[in-house]
């Protein structure tokens, strides 16, 4: 979703009269709908995603507020857990993911602002094992010190 006042222009051959617009709490809100209609709702459950260093989740906007909590900004140095990858759950960034491919497997390794609840960590864990199907490897997490 993008905010209106976050459109630097209305996009070419028409391209606005294909998104949506919904007004939440005082903010214009503009989306391009899913094929078919109306998006799948998410599964029951905290959703955690691991985002690569170039997905433009919090670079690409001004105002951060919708996908980053500043109440984290005081946790510790915030640049520092964002450095590589990111992690998201349920839609606000909470910090970092690194890697390590070693030819029989992918170990991900989260550096997080916040700590995670049970159901979070099996979400984080979910989300590292989709990544290493993708890349065709068993994955596991290294929770360092919080382990």
């Amino acid at each position: 979703m993008v905010r209106a006042g976050d459109r630097r222009r209305e996009g070419r051959s028409g391209e606005r009269r294909n998104l949506v617009s919904e007004r939440i709490d005082g903010t214009e809100w503009w989306w391009a709908p899913p094929p078919g209609g109306e998006p799948a709702l998410p599964a029951a459950g905290p959703l955690v995603q691991l985002l690569p260093n170039y997905d433009e989740y919090l670079g690409s906007y001004r105002d951060h507020g919708p996908t980053f909590d500043s109440s984290m900004l005081g946790a510790r140095w915030v640049e520092a857990a964002f450095a590589a990858h990111l992690v998201v759950r349920d839609g606000m960034a909470i910090g970092g993911w690194k890697r390590e491919v070693t030819g029989r497997d992918v170990v991900v390794r989260p550096d997080l602002l916040t700590a995670l609840d049970p159901a979070e960590r099996l979400a984080l864990e979910s989300a590292a094992a989709a990544y290493g199907r993708f890349l065709d490897l068993p994955a596991q997490v290294d929770w360092g010190d919080d382990g």
